[in-house]
């Protein structure tokens, strides 16, 4: 469980985007009345790390669960008392590049040459690791969901299975975490 959630760290990006907007309005210099009029906002958000921390946080009571009995994505909020960090397969479709080019959704860690980078990108992922959260923004934005992963690969070997052995054992297999806590590691 360790190694999934550690695979589901991403880390933070760098990004350098091109700005592709230019104000035009009787408020600025160069104001040109023949052009259409429009307007340019800037936001920040202050105290990012403080809103985070404010948030639940993951303490305990971790415990690998049957697939079945994770509720649909739609009745999950931000606010819910319970979290869930999937394996999922996403699908990303070509006519959502022009719209996400400046920022692609779920980045990645990438092999580049000699350093690992976080590498927001357009292809697809397969058995990304991503919090509950994440996944209702990136669907909504038109990323498609393909495959759940978690113990399905139990559950296929013990479809497959010939013997009663072979059945019991592959059952087992995803009932012996069924339930049980994470136990954390430290890190020295």
């Amino acid at each position: 469980m360790l190694l999934m959630f550690e695979k589901g760290i991403h880390g933070g990006i760098t990004v350098a985007t091109q700005r592709y907007a230019k104000a035009n309005n009787p408020y600025i210099e160069g104001y040109d009345a023949s052009k259409p009029t429009n307007y340019l906002m800037y936001a920040d958000a202050n105290n990012l790390y403080g809103w985070a921390m404010s948030k639940h946080l993951p303490t305990g009571g971790f415990q690998w669960i049957n697939p079945d009995d994770i509720p649909a994505l739609d009745t999950l909020t931000a606010e819910d008392d319970q979290d869930y960090v999937l394996e999922v397969d996403l699908e990303y479709p070509k006519d959502l590049q022009d719209y996400h080019n400046d920022y692609p959704l779920a980045p990645e860690a990438i092999q580049l040459k000699k350093v690992r980078k976080l590498v927001p990108n357009f292809g697809d992922k397969i058995k990304y690791v991503v919090h509950y959260v994440n996944l209702k923004q990136y669907l909504a934005l038109g990323v498609k969901l393909r495959k759940k992963y978690y113990i399905d690969l139990n559950t296929a070997l013990r479809a497959a299975a010939t013997t009663d052995f072979q059945k019991d054992f592959f059952k087992l297999m995803n009932n012996a975490m069924f339930g049980k806590p994470w136990k954390i590691s430290a890190r020295g």
